[in-house]
């Protein structure tokens, strides 16, 4: 199989066929990182920025509520940190389905890719089966654990590419 550098950090890998101008990416991280584009000075809007900032911002959220019920109900006040944790789950289902869409239209590119798909499912399935016996602690967590999952999955084309960078000598800081 021909090997080519990926379009994005730059690391080699393999393909079944090369075709001219076809970006080739390692993995669906390197795939979403792409979308963003990073120039000198302003940052231009951009679909893969909005879902960017869309993600941090329910991450974000879904700990807070997360953490702001659990503070609550270790005051005694069980009924408003239940209603917290309720919303942060809410948030936190909302989140795991724009992350799997967010993985799937950057076209998983490895198995890996699909084991991290996978495996944060698992764990919202685990959640889902606490939340069904009532368990609401538990499940928030475990759930905002899958969400974190994917989170750092499609995210780590930007860690990879700095990787890359301050191996061979470049700025790291850029891009």
């Amino acid at each position: 199989m021909p090997r080519v550098q990926c379009s994005f950090c730059g690391l080699p890998f393999t393909v079944r066929q090369v075709r001219e101008g076809v970006d080739y990416f390692c993995c669906s991280g390197c795939a979403f990182a792409s979308r963003i584009p990073v120039n000198e000075g302003q940052l231009p809007i951009s679909p893969g920025l909005i879902a960017a900032l869309v993600v941090a911002f329910g991450v974000f959220n879904e700990i807070l509520f997360a953490a702001l019920g659990g503070a609550v109900i270790s005051e005694g006040r069980d009924l408003t940190g239940e209603k917290l944790l309720w919303v942060s789950v809410a948030i936190g289902g909302c989140l795991l389905v724009v992350l799997l869409t967010l993985l799937a239209i950057a076209r998983p590119r490895r198995c890996s890719d699909g084991i991290a798909a996978i495996s944060s499912l698992v764990l919202a399935l685990a959640a889902i089966g606490r939340l069904h016996h009532l368990e609401v602690g538990a499940g928030t967590w475990l759930l905002f654990g899958a969400n974190l999952m994917l989170v750092l999955w499609l995210a780590r084309g930007w860690a990879r590419r700095a990787w890359v960078r301050r191996r061979a000598g470049g700025n790291p800081d850029r891009g």
